[in-house]
């Protein structure tokens, strides 16, 4: 600029570089404040990997008492062809028996008797052996094994035989073992810690909102862009400011709905995990009821052929 008063002033632009660092701190008073707020979803996220694990463990043990099931079918199968070979070779005996003494003491209805059984054994006879390749199907697919494939006509042959041997247990440790094993329950459980977890945040976001905001700005003014930072490092030029932020919505609905949702998902949640044990002590009771039952048939069973087969030799 040029003055015409005094033409010896001559001012001319002097560039310079302003460079500030600014850092600022926000931490919450009421709404937000506290571990147990802040760490909720870190929670939930351990939770959901122990929840994904647990869903693990037990499509494992399903996996495993599926191929357990199904090896025990196949040898149940292949025991019934044994046996429907045999009743189609007696039933054939008796047949020609009764066929030769038709003359004698036999009537035609004992007769036709024994030519129905016959008949009805051979297709006795043929839905074994279709039990007994369905079930080694069934095991190839859940072996999911590339040397047994499911397309192919290899047969399985059990090496392993079923053992007429007492199971000794007990009620208690038995329903206690499976409240605690079980996958299902464990599951539960997890979910009545997230919904406790959900309790407290939404419980703390009733709070109002009171923030303490800290800002703090390092100046530095030079003309070149380095010596600028440099100056604003040293902390020769430094603002700071210091306030409160405060908020509350009127009535705060939102924050109590929120609330009673929790709560209330907090008790579904318990009540799902109550269910979760009666059925796992249903599962056991049931379980040694039938294994009960089962043990008691054997014998009842044994006896039942042993009459069959006196009754067999009388007719012979």
């Amino acid at each position: 600029t040029y003055s015409k008063l005094y033409p010896e002033n001559l001012y001319s632009n002097n560039p310079a570089w302003i460079n500030a660092l600014q850092v600022g701190l926000t931490q919450p008073l009421l709404k937000g404040f506290g571990t147990d707020v802040n760490m909720a979803q870190i929670r939930l996220a351990r939770n959901n990997d122990r929840r994904s694990v647990q869903q693990l463990r037990g499509s494992l043990l399903q996996l495993c008492r599926d191929v357990e099931v199904g090896y025990w079918q196949l040898v149940l199968a292949r025991q019934r062809v044994v046996t429907a070979q045999w009743l189609v070779r007696v039933g054939v005996e008796v047949r020609d028996v009764l066929a030769k003494r038709r003359a004698f003491d036999t009537t035609q209805a004992q007769y036709a008797d024994a030519v129905a059984k016959v008949e009805d054994r051979k297709s006795q006879l043929i839905r074994a052996q279709r039990d007994v390749t369905a079930s080694v199907d069934r095991l190839k697919v859940l072996l999911n094994d590339p040397t047994l494939a499911v397309g192919d006509e290899t047969m399985v042959v059990p090496a392993d035989f079923m053992v007429d041997q007492p199971l000794k247990y007990s009620l208690r440790d038995a329903i206690a073992t499976a409240s605690e094993q079980s996958p299902a329950v464990t599951q539960a459980l997890l979910g009545v810690d997230d919904a406790g977890i959900r309790q407290v945040v939404a419980d703390n976001g009733r709070l109002p909102s009171l923030n303490l905001n800290a800002q703090m700005q390092f100046n530095g003014l030079e003309s070149g862009f380095g010596s600028a930072w440099q100056e604003a490092t040293e902390g020769g030029f430094m603002n700071y400011l210091v306030g409160l932020n405060f908020a509350q919505p009127i009535g705060n609905r939102a924050g109590e709905a929120n609330y009673r949702r929790a709560r209330l998902q907090r008790s579904q949640a318990v009540l799902v995990y109550r269910s979760a044990v009666q059925n796992a002590v249903f599962q056991v009771k049931d379980a040694l009821r039938s294994i009960d039952a089962q043990y008691r048939l054997i014998e009842q069973t044994r006896a039942y052929r042993l009459a069959q087969a006196e009754n067999l030799r009388a007719l012979l």
